[in-house]
């Protein structure tokens, strides 16, 4: 099979293309620039486009067989998770592509009204719905490496402060597993969440990072208000009845430190 993999020089992206040349699958890379060194597998082609401007697409969607859209943007994010994903699938459905695969986040709809990025998240998920491409939609909850970096951020302070709000992490590597099997079956529509093992305070997961680091910081809880603060609290990104995820996030910061992990 041959599938074009949209964002595959981000972190979830690599690992989707890593896991379809393990499997035997021709990979073909789209990305603004060409970055042939991203990737030592003769299977991987990187291809030049640009969602925002369209040029490059057509040309990269050209004899795929699926599409793997695992496309992110902090800067400019609604023109390119949803306009240019509007582009993609107009472009994939010329093209005569039998299947594309997003990625979406568990409890996006909850957190839309309050947060512009989530608001881009769930429209990118209705462009997917409405196109013209037979689809299927996998939602996995924040990423175990997002949680890190937050700490990280906070750390730098005498005392760590943290959101007194529930995440449920997973691991990344897993999830592209995930997304490669999704691929590879048929269109499905929206699958089961696929979420960490464990849904958990905001606090528990700071102290696991300051352990696997060897620090003894002191951590102080810090309700977050308004609505936003109060969702979180409620675990409106969680969702314990898919614990899916077999890696916990104590286990991951462990091998981070170790250096057995992706990064």
């Amino acid at each position: 099979m041959l599938v074009l993999v949209v964002g595959g020089t981000g972190g979830l992206g690599r690992l989707a293309v890593g896991e379809l040349a393990a499997r035997g699958h021709s990979v073909r890379v789209l990305s603004r620039q060409r970055t042939p060194s991203t990737f030592s597998t003769p299977e991987v082609q990187s291809v030049r486009g640009d969602l925002v401007s369209g040029e490059g697409v057509a040309a990269a969607v050209k004899g795929v067989d699926a599409v793997l859209d695992t496309v992110n943007a902090n800067r400019s994010a609604g023109s390119v998770m949803v306009d240019g994903t509007r582009g993609l699938l107009a472009a994939a459905a010329n093209s005569g592509v039998r299947h594309v695969v997003g990625i979406g986040i568990v409890g996006a709809e909850a957190i839309a009204p309050l947060v512009p990025y989530y608001r881009v998240k769930v429209a990118q998920e209705q462009v997917l719905r409405a196109g013209d491409v037979p689809w299927t939609l996998l939602r996995a909850t924040q990423f175990h490496d997002f949680v890190a970096s937050m700490v990280s951020g906070l750390a730098r302070l005498p005392l760590l402060p943290v959101p007194g709000i529930r995440y449920q992490p997973v691991d990344r590597g897993e999830v592209a597993v995930a997304l490669v099997d999704a691929v590879e079956g048929s269109p499905s529509g929206r699958l089961p969440d696929f979420g960490g093992p464990q849904a958990l305070p905001w606090i528990d997961f700071a102290r696991s990072w300051l352990r696997a680091q060897g620090r003894s910081q002191r951590v102080v809880n810090i309700p977050l208000p308004t609505k936003y603060g109060r969702r979180l609290r409620e675990g409106a990104l969680c969702n314990p009845d898919r614990a899916v995820g077999r890696l916990t996030f104590s286990d991951w910061a462990e091998a981070q430190v170790q250096g057995d992990l992706h990064a």
